[in-house]
């Protein structure tokens, strides 16, 4: 199914400009983002994460923790028939699939497939070398053009 993550996003602390300081840090700052599986509650992980640090000796009034933004996860079932609908367009269109159960991509599909109640599948349009979320990423327009005609392929498949 899957593990939740804990990643580093950034952490800064201390005199970063030109020229040597021998001076100690007044304060630190760390940004964290969690990769969630199915019915962890953001929420609660966020609870979690605050009692930990409060377990291992950070008190409120030395630390200053808050919550940016919440994603719940969800997954649809690989045997769902949906899948098969575009595994079979991926296949026509890039003449093969690779079909992943667990990405630690975040997305909307809490909303479809718990509030919508309907499936909800990614269909990748990156090149392995695209630099995914870095300061210099690309798309390859071929690329996009194939996924565009995938999910319309997707969608046809339902209109027959």
């Amino acid at each position: 199914m899957g593990a939740a993550t804990a990643n580093i996003a950034g952490i800064t602390a201390g005199y970063t400009g030109e020229g040597a300081k021998t001076i100690l840090p007044s304060i630190a700052l760390c940004k964290l983002d969690f990769r969630l599986v199915p019915e962890m509650v953001p929420t609660r992980q966020f609870g979690r994460l605050q009692e930990h640090l409060r377990k291992n000796g950070f008190e409120d009034d030395e630390l200053e923790i808050k919550m940016i933004h919440g994603e719940a996860a969800a997954r649809t079932s690989i045997d769902d028939p949906f899948v098969k609908h575009v595994i079979q367009a991926a296949k026509e269109v890039f003449g093969t699939a690779i079909t992943c159960v667990s990405s630690s991509g975040t997305g909307p599909m809490h909303s479809f497939i718990k509030v919508f109640n309907v499936p909800c599948v990614s269909v990748g349009s990156t090149y392995v070398f695209s630099r995914i979320h870095s300061p210099n990423e690309y798309a390859r327009i071929d690329l996009l053009i194939k996924t565009t005609y995938c999910i319309s392929k997707i969608i046809e498949s339902f209109c027959e």
